[in-house]
């Protein structure tokens, strides 16, 4: 249908009027209405004809795939219309193993495989371990890639599925975790997992403390802790494996403690009697900081589980150790922070930003600047978690003038920006401080400065729903969501 409907368009003229159109534009002259009508027929034609295309050589090669005197058509389906990539698990399972061309087929294209992975290449893996002797070029490929991500999914599937051939393909476990210049390491995720499901597998005597020392000597933030502890509700067996992580925690514990990325606040909090108390004083020290009615900040959680607990451990001594006042207090929550005291500064536990533009809020004399900032974002760009350091301020704006609050918003206004949020007496308290001095504001030249700022140097507090008056529509989020 598609294909009558394109040979129609020709000849009613839609090649040689686009020639004509071609031609017009390299004229500067303006193209006639009739032009622009056929070249508009032909994007639509063409937006019909590509995607029907590739559904008939997914079709085509789903009917030839698996019969044998059909070699020649369904390798070049493969080869100009589609990729292994469009194979289905039975397909590619049956391509390797029951064709005599599907092996040579994917070892042509080892490199795409490499570049494109997913739950597709275990058969490969499967058919490999099967028949070692034939496909020892590809075991060589999988065994030596540089690409870590590749070695590491291959390791991965024979520690779990044929842990028996493990040591007969790789015939040293921790210099693969580097690559061939051994400068460069595997991922820290995937070293910690290999080394969970080698404490899980008949390897463990000959390689688990081995992979265990590698962490700790490669990786002073890791995933180890969280693995052996963090054991999902309604696995099988869940309080089995518990008890053996708990076991394997208690004979490293002040190590795991130390060095773990996402894990020490609960290790703190049901693990402690494991751990020495000379380094559980000095971390309870620091998270002492945050208590709200005498019990620690379920913010926290949100911090730690999002790998910033290091990041905030660092702040607070940094950040302290400046300060000429060493106080630290809970000041407020809003709907998307926490505040604490910090000495001379305040430390914001970011749980989410209603912005997720790149670049979340504009350094203007009108915005108090953050000393430091560290946020992560899911796969979209949303803000899950974060941390803001910002100078402390005690003078309320609560009594400055309805007029200066006006000017306030038109000079955001002339700099570019649109605020939209209140900026005092909102839901959740206030959005705005005012400066010790309008000399402390953002700026390079605070004596050039408005003279009705120099008299109330009102500053916005909450770095966030401020947007470029150009952007018609920020990215901006409507509701929570998690």
């Amino acid at each position: 249908m598609y294909k009558a409907c394109y040979n129609t368009a020709i000849k009613k003229g839609v090649e040689k009027d686009s020639m004509k159109q071609v031609e017009s534009e390299k004229n500067g002259t303006v193209p006639n209405q009739k032009s622009v009508k056929f070249i508009t027929k032909k994007k639509m034609l063409q937006s019909i004809k590509e995607p029907f295309e590739d559904f008939l050589h997914k079709a085509c090669f789903n009917l030839m795939y698996n019969h044998q005197l059909l070699k020649k058509p369904t390798l070049f389906f493969l080869e100009q219309k589609l990729s292994y990539q469009h194979s289905t698990s039975e397909q590619l399972k049956y391509m390797l193993f029951e064709t005599t061309w599907g092996y040579d087929y994917l070892w042509k294209h080892k490199e795409e495989i490499a570049d494109q992975t997913n739950t597709k290449i275990e058969i490969i893996f499967e058919y490999l371990v099967q028949y070692p002797i034939k496909s020892a070029e590809f075991i060589s490929f999988f065994k030596q890639s540089n690409n870590l991500h590749i070695r590491y999914l291959f390791m991965n599937y024979l520690i779990n599925h044929q842990p028996q051939k493990f040591n007969q393909i790789f015939d040293d476990l921790i210099k693969y975790l580097k690559d061939n210049t051994q400068n460069q390491l595997m991922d820290m995720d995937e070293v910690c997992l290999l080394a969970i499901h080698i404490l899980k597998s008949p390897l463990k005597d000959v390689y688990w403390n081995k992979i265990k020392t590698f962490i700790f000597a490669n990786y002073p933030e890791n995933t180890l802790a969280s693995l052996l502890l963090d054991v999902p509700f309604g696995i099988k067996n869940r309080e089995e494996e518990l008890n053996k992580g708990k076991e394997e925690f208690q004979k490293d514990a002040d190590r795991l403690f130390t060095t773990s990325i996402d894990f020490r606040f609960f290790l703190l909090i049901d693990y402690s009697e494991y751990i020495s108390k000379n380094i559980l004083e000095s971390y309870r020290k620091i998270l002492n900081s945050f208590q709200k009615d005498q019990r620690y900040d379920d913010a926290l959680i949100n911090i730690y589980i999002h790998r910033l607990g290091r990041k905030l451990e660092e702040y607070v001594e940094k950040y302290l150790s400046l300060s000429q006042s060493k106080d630290t207090y809970f000041i407020a929550e809003g709907t998307t922070s926490t505040c604490y005291r910090l000495g001379d500064y305040v430390i914001k536990l970011i749980n989410y930003k209603w912005s997720y533009e790149k670049i979340i809020c504009p350094n203007l004399y009108l915005i108090i600047k953050n000393l430091e900032e560290e946020y992560i974002r899911d796969s979209i760009g949303l803000v899950r978690a974060g941390l803001e350091i910002q100078p402390f301020l005690k003078r309320s704006a609560k009594e400055v003038p309805s007029e200066i609050l006006s000017k306030f918003q038109m000079e955001l206004n002339r700099l570019g920006y649109r605020h939209y949020d209140t900026l005092i007496k909102g839901k959740t308290g206030d959005n705005c401080l005012l400066l010790d001095s309008y000399q402390d504001a953002d700026d390079p030249n605070p004596e050039l400065l408005p003279e009705w700022f120099k008299e109330y140097p009102i500053v916005l507090v909450d770095r966030d729903l401020i947007f470029p008056l150009e952007k018609k529509h920020p990215k901006r989020q409507r509701k929570i969501t998690y």
